[in-house]
């Protein structure tokens, strides 16, 4: 172990002190621990572990502290279609969310012939597509909290075609 040492070389056992909605699992082989959370639980918790050698000798660690953050979580985006010439908008918290209500921030992918603007201050896209053009295209949005992100469905933009008046 790196955090635990023996000064006689002994090999040493780890039990941990359980805490409510953090579960640590030890490894005594490997001497590797994976912690897990509930699976509705986030937030701040601890941990803490003590080294046992053969001879009945132990030691504690300090109070490990843990931060539990959930991912952002999207729902389907369904299929966007509008008539060309028109300009489109999508509310991207209609179809996000986090669980810990962190505050959240987004991304968009680039495509061909539509114009797409941000604005993560009221979360909404605006779709522009080219003068006269229609057509389908593909996009994806991420969503980020303060340490994760979540990308959504594919999103298929349909600009239908509209009768123009002859030049």
């Amino acid at each position: 172990s790196s955090y635990f040492t023996d000064p006689d070389g002994d090999d040493m056992n780890y039990t941990n002190v359980q805490y409510i909605n953090i579960t640590p699992a030890i490894n005594n082989v490997t001497k590797v621990v994976n912690i897990s959370a509930d699976y509705d639980w986030h937030g701040v918790g601890w941990v803490m572990f003590t080294a046992h050698d053969p001879f009945g000798l132990s030691v504690d660690s300090n109070n490990i502290t843990l931060i539990v953050n959930k991912v952002p979580e999207w729902t389907t985006i369904p299929v966007q279609e509008w008539q060309e010439d028109i300009v489109h908008t999508i509310n991207l918290s209609n179809y996000s969310s986090d669980y810990d209500n962190d505050d959240l921030n987004y991304t968009v992918t680039s495509v061909e012939n539509i114009t797409i603007t941000l604005d993560n201050d009221t979360t909404i896209i605006t779709l522009i597509p080219d003068d006269n053009w229609y057509g389908v295209r593909y996009i994806n949005f991420t969503a980020y909290d303060w340490n994760d992100s979540a990308v959504s469905n594919q999103v298929t933009l349909n600009v239908t075609s509209v009768n123009d008046n002859p030049e």
